[in-house]
């Protein structure tokens, strides 16, 4: 009776362990996978208020889901994308109200090249239109002070 419960136990033991085996690669695809969406999210909610925060989130989402490389990863990779010109947009507005126009310029760039990548004409419209304003302002500003070639080039 004892090398039964003892043969019993070995079996049950093995089967464990089989099943942890096998379920390992995907528990840690849902891990994986729960990460990204959680990052995405909280992307999502603050690229308004926190778009560096929210860029660094997005970015790291899109990483994740490129590695996991499957049908779910794929489609929040591509949800996290149009989040890079959104969260750039909103940094160039902010970089233009703290007086650092060459910085504004910089990313509302960076939002059109990702927009224009994702064909996201929406926010390749937004991010024009910024940079035409704060470009327009900046010429005004060079002129002003005398610098007619820089205004010139700016055009």
């Amino acid at each position: 009776m004892r090398n039964a419960n003892n043969s019993i136990t070995k079996l049950c033991g093995l089967a464990v362990l089989i099943l942890s085996l096998a379920l390992t690669p995907f528990l840690a695809h849902a891990q994986e996978m729960k990460e990204a969406a959680d990052l995405y999210n909280a992307a999502a909610k603050s690229y308004k208020e926190n778009p560096t925060e929210a860029l660094k989130s997005a970015e790291k989402a899109i990483q994740i889901c490129t590695k996991i490389n499957d049908e779910e990863a794929n489609k929040l990779k591509g949800q996290a994308v149009i989040l890079i010109p959104l969260a750039h947009i909103e940094i160039g507005k902010k970089l233009f109200k703290d007086g650092d126009m060459d910085g504004s310029i910089d990313h509302l760039r960076k939002a059109q090249k990702g927009a224009e990548e994702n064909k996201d004409t929406k926010s390749y419209n937004l991010a024009t239109r910024f940079l035409a304003n704060i470009l327009f302002s900046k010429s005004t500003k060079e002129l002003k002070a005398g610098s007619f070639q820089s205004a010139i080039d700016l055009a």
